[in-house]
Parts: structure tokens; C-alpha cells; sequence
């Protein structure tokens, strides 16, 4: 593999707002497997991926470049950054790194989420965090826009959660989950789940007047 991409710090996106009638989309990635917590007796900043998780990392490529991003944010935690690492190589992209997205930062990662979802709807962005982060973000636009998930968040490690958005509200959420992997490291294809639900007007209204 090549060099590393380079990386920026993102806590203050230049990001321009504009209005438009096409969906901006955010592609939420939770990081790839890192082994177990409680065996790692380092800085958890300092966790990386294992062998199951730098495979999940080589399968985010496909999907994530099938959608053309023009961004990629993630948290300054190792496995957050190895989890895109491969795809910012792939194509050629500055790997932003971004305060608001570590562990136990919902509530700013929500205003950055809010921030990428008023961008130029021309550019989709993927953004890596973690579980619980992702958890609370998705639990947060869930009960503000009305739309309901396929799954309970925070899914599978690797998922990939769509949200799409217009004029900054969020129309409708994608989830796709990773393959599996056999102990002889063949992958299992057929493990690949996606789902798509759309929003509703009316769960939105009901949601607005709560």
C-alpha cells in the first residue's frame, strides 16, 4: 500500500451553505473492528483495527466509492482512522480529522452534522465515529425529523449508515452492513444486508408539535 493520506483537522469546516433541491447525503461509518477494550492496555486513542477489522476496512472501499464522496471525516482515534484510510488513498482525498466525532461527543457531532447537511447538496461526505456517538446522533435525527430506522443503531462495526437530506432536513436513512468473514478469511457475500426507509411529512409534523 502506499503512503498514508494526509490528514486536517476539521473542527471548524469551512463548509458553504447553500439551497437546492437535491438530497445532500452523509454517509455515517462506524469503525471496523479493534479487538477488544478491555484487553488493550494502551491509550484507547491508540486502539487499531484487527485482522477482521483491516478487512472491513478494505470492503468500506467499494461501497463508499460507488457513492462518489468528495469528503471524508473522521475521528482522530486510530481505528476511526484506519476504518478510511484505505478509501482516502483510493481516491485521492484529504482525510479530515474532527474533535466532534470521538466517543461520548454526540451532541457536537450532531452540529456537525447539521452544519455538512446545509452544504452544497454536489458534494457527499463520509463521516467514521464510533458506536455510541453514532447511537446518539441517529437517536437525536430520529426523534427531530420522524423518520424511522430498519435496524437499531448503532449497527454492525463497518456499517454504513445513508442519511439523506433536503434543505437540512433529513428525508430518509440507508443502512447497509457489512459482509462476514470465515476463519479461513474468505468473505461471505450473502451477509451483506441493505435496507432503506424514507421519511414521513406527517411523522414530521407530529414530531414538530411534541
Amino acid at each position: 500500500m502506499g503512503e498514508h493520506p494526509k490528514t486536517h483537522d476539521a473542527r471548524g469546516p469551512d463548509l458553504q451553505h447553500t439551497s437546492s433541491q437535491c438530497a445532500t447525503r452523509i454517509l455515517l461509518v462506524r469503525h471496523g473492528r479493534a479487538g477488544k477494550k478491555a484487553d488493550w492496555r494502551a491509550s484507547d486513542e491508540l486502539r487499531p483495527l484487527d485482522r477482521y477489522g483491516r478487512d472491513q476496512a478494505q470492503w468500506l472501499v467499494g461501497p463508499l466509492t460507488a457513492m462518489s464522496p468528495g469528503r471524508i471525516l473522521s475521528s482522530p482515534y486510530l481505528r476511526c482512522r484506519q476504518s478510511v484510510e484505505p478509501l482516502a488513498e483510493k481516491l485521492g482525498l484529504l482525510l479530515e480529522l474532527s474533535h466532534e466525532l470521538v466517543p461520548e461527543s454526540g451532541g457536537r457531532c450532531c452540529e456537525l452534522i447539521n452544519r455538512l447537511s446545509r452544504a452544497s447538496s454536489s458534494e457527499v461526505c463520509v463521516v467514521c465515529t464510533h458506536g455510541e456517538t453514532l447511537g446518539f446522533v441517529l437517536g437525536r435525527l430520529v426523534a427531530e425529523g420522524g423518520v424511522r430506522l430498519v435496524r437499531s443503531p448503532p449497527g454492525a462495526k463497518a456499517c454504513i449508515w445513508t442519511l439523506s437530506f433536503v434543505h437540512g432536513e433529513l428525508a430518509s436513512v440507508g443502512y447497509q452492513a457489512p459482509p462476514q468473514w470465515t476463519r479461513e478469511g474468505r468473505r461471505d457475500d450473502a451477509a451483506v444486508a441493505t435496507k432503506h426507509c424514507r421519511g414521513s411529512r406527517t411523522a414530521n409534523r407530529l414530531t414538530d408539535s411534541v
